[in-house]
């Protein structure tokens, strides 16, 4: 058994972790687990907490049913608490657990106040809440009433800031009940070595010094007063801290490969507006004087108004939406879309960061004969999971727009082989994460990654993201750049 096991361990003797007995705990499901899946799983349960740090698209949701399901079986565990992005409560949990073990009782704590309480209220194996649901109070009480036995926080990057009311609720429930933590990401340091502190101070906080203050001065070193950089060695130190840990690459999953790159020449109209925001920034730049300070916040604002005429639109004094002559982006779209056989055989996915051009690009794709749907933040979880089950299930919609924040966490949605940005935004972690949605386990196409742009400030952009280039000091850069360049 798993206690007979880790005493053996403690003392040197090396035995087969009982998990390797899939027969016990794993049910004919979508796919065969993987060797590094049952792995993942023999790690996590040999520790209280511990980490996942395994690429993305390597199956790390069900690593963690299969787990979990077999501390059930070891009497380990009762219940468990999931808790992740609205954008995969359904789609990816619900879906997984139901497909995997489909008498288990699942609790999702959604809808209104009544409906909330109603399922906590319930007995249930596993009970599921976004990130976000976790830190009303009456639903914190509710679990503390439950004590779920394991709490596995999927996108845990989501409690870096050990400040938020976020957090705050999770190490309450944490103190409260002593539950095993499983926190779960592929990307734990994405923006800065201080984004790991505080969920290592509930998985070991003997791996870290006391204070979040001495961790960033360990880590990073100061440029300015609002300003920090990680120091060169800052990934070993981490690595160090982040323990226990597991990780697999995703060297056996299909890759991306390198982007394609098409180029769309700006129209007169955009050039007119582009150049007109420039100079509206130039003269900001030079009444505040040249020794003013220019924040990286500011500058994300200010490059974010020029990447979004590049995208085909801009907004008025009144903060309505102005559509400007586009055709050639539109074009190229259309135009790989057609190439990649979209219409016919393939299906695709575009991501779309301004919201101001989406229904836009979805009209425009409807009206040249490629079915597709939006999924941006104004639809609800409930119509999104059917959107995408109707797209992986489905020969229907043939490509999704997508905002690349609602689709950038653990969907899977590998009925698509065509990955398209419509245009560049500044998250490393949302890029990475995005471009993951088709390179993942059962993936049989192969994949092609698209970049749509229009000027260098958007190809910087671009370069910058796969360069994994995100921080204040790329931002400023690029804006120096721009205002030096020539349009």
């Amino acid at each position: 058994n798993l206690e007979s096991h880790l005493s053996l361990k403690d003392i040197g003797v090396d035995t087969q972790h009982p998990i390797w007995n899939r027969e016990l705990f794993i049910p004919r499901a979508r796919f065969d687990p993987l060797d590094y899946q049952i792995e993942t799983g023999a790690y996590v349960t040999s520790y209280d907490n511990s980490w996942v740090l395994s690429s993305m698209g390597s199956g790390k949701t069900i690593s963690c049913i299969w787990a979990a399901e077999f501390l059930k079986t070891m009497g380990e565990i009762s219940n468990v608490l999931i808790i992740c992005p609205l954008s995969t409560v359904q789609h990816v949990w619900v879906r997984e657990l139901f497909q995997s073990y489909p008498a288990l009782s699942v609790g999702v704590v959604t809808g209104n106040k009544k409906q909330k309480l109603a399922v906590l209220q319930r007995t249930c194996d596993y009970y599921i809440v976004n990130h976000d649901g976790v830190r009303q109070k009456y639903i914190l009480e509710e679990l503390k009433k439950i004590c779920p036995d394991l709490i596995i926080l999927d996108e845990a990057t989501a409690m870096k800031n050990g400040s938020t009311s976020r957090y705050e609720s999770l190490e309450e429930l944490y103190k409260h009940c002593g539950p095993r933590v499983w926190a779960l990401t592929g990307t734990p340091a994405a923006h800065a070595p201080t984004d790991i502190y505080a969920m290592q101070k509930i998985i070991d906080p003997s791996t870290v010094p006391s204070s979040l203050t001495r961790w960033k001065y360990d880590t990073m070193f100061q440029i300015t007063q609002h300003m920090w950089k990680p120091k060169p060695n800052s990934d070993v130190t981490v690595e160090a801290a982040l323990q226990p840990a597991i990780r697999f690459t995703r060297a056996d999953i299909p890759t991306l490969g390198t982007p394609i790159q098409l180029h769309a020449e700006l129209t007169d109209e955009q050039r007119k507006v582009f150049a007109a925001i420039k100079n509206e920034m130039m003269v900001e730049i030079a009444q505040k004087g040249k020794d003013h300070t220019i924040l990286a916040v500011n500058a994300a604002v200010m490059l974010s108004k020029l990447l979004q005429v590049c995208s085909g639109n801009v907004y008025d004094i009144n903060r309505d939406t102005v559509m400007l002559a586009n055709k050639a982006r539109l074009d190229a779209l259309t135009g790989v879309l057609e190439e990649g056989g979209v219409a016919r055989d393939t299906k695709a996915l575009i991501f779309i960061p301004f919201k101001s051009s989406q229904h836009q690009i979805m009209k425009h794709l409807n009206d040249k004969g490629i079915k597709s749907e939006l999924v941006n933040g104004d639809v609800s979880s409930t119509k999104r999971a059917d959107i995408f089950k109707r797209f992986e299930d489905e020969e229907g919609t043939r490509a999704l727009c997508l905002h690349p924040r609602v689709a950038s966490h653990g969907l899977t949605l590998i009925a698509a082989s065509i990955t398209v940005w419509y245009g560049p935004q500044f998250s490393t972690e949302t890029y990475l994460q995005a471009n993951a949605r088709t390179a993942r386990i059962g993936q049989k196409q192969a994949l092609s990654l698209v970049h749509i742009t229009s000027h260098a400030i958007e190809r910087e952009v671009f370069n910058n993201l796969q360069d994994k280039k995100d921080n204040q000091d790329a931002i400023l850069k690029l804006f120096d750049q721009v205002i030096d360049m020539d349009d």
